[in-house]
């Protein structure tokens, strides 16, 4: 069950997005705004004195936020982002084919159908990104797995999906799910997902320990978190 409200803390919208699953108060900033995560029966006197205590905060990360890219069109010339990299989209019409990534370029297939052009581009581009997510995440999940010492009853089953928020998720029974836009970030947070997921096949939570899980594996893990958290827009364009 969820509830959302918003407020404002000086010229800053706020809005609380309230879970009843969820244990503690978080802060998330990204180009579509500022999100408060909240247990569901918290006070909102409570969530507007900690937002508030955390203004200055906000307002530091607010301004150190990258430019937001242009809305994507699913035509030849845009950009595509390929683990950090960019490539220009370039479609081959009236050809079919797997896509191709050549000189910088992704070349792209594309037969008419009974679909608008712009969403058989965009079907077969995601359908792409997830067989490139899937591949490269069998082979992170495989290495993190032999250094995390995954225990051997966790069953590590791979899947991609479209989630409208999260970037990946772990059962008990260690069944990973990820979130096929990470295959749009560099490498080095696309591992830092996996890792995170990994992470729940030892502690199903986040508390110290995990983060601690976490950490031997990546020391550097809060900076691939912030880039998430900052590029979230932009991964979620297409």
């Amino acid at each position: 069950m969820t509830e959302q409200e918003t407020f404002l803390v000086g010229d800053i919208v706020i809005s609380v997005v309230r879970n009843a699953r969820r244990k503690r108060l978080s802060l998330e900033v990204s180009h579509t705004g500022v999100l408060a995560r909240a247990p569901l029966r918290m006070r909102l006197s409570t969530i507007v004195k900690f937002v508030e205590a955390k203004q200055a905060w906000l307002q530091k990360h607010l301004n150190a936020l990258p430019a937001a890219k242009p809305e994507f069109t699913f035509q030849s010339g845009a950009l595509i982002d390929v683990f950090g990299d960019s490539l220009e989209l370039r479609l081959i019409l009236g050809k079919s084919g797997k896509p191709l990534i050549d000189s910088g370029k992704l070349l792209l297939p594309v037969k008419k159908s009974h679909l608008d052009l712009e969403l058989t581009v965009r079907n077969k581009l995601i359908n792409w990104y997830k067989t490139l997510a899937l591949k490269t995440l069998e082979e992170s999940v495989e290495h993190y797995a032999q250094l995390m010492q995954i225990p051997a009853n966790k069953r590590l089953l791979i899947n991609v999906r479209d989630y409208k928020r999260r970037w990946g998720s772990c059962n008990q029974k260690g069944d990973l799910s990820f979130n096929w836009r990470i295959a749009q970030a560099p490498l080095e947070v696309f591992d830092y997902v996996v890792v995170h997921e990994l992470a729940h096949c030892h502690e199903f939570n986040h508390s110290k320990r995990f983060w601690t899980i976490v950490e031997q594996q990546m020391p550097d893990w809060k900076k691939r978190q912030d880039w998430l958290s900052q590029h979230s827009a932009d991964l979620y364009r297409i």
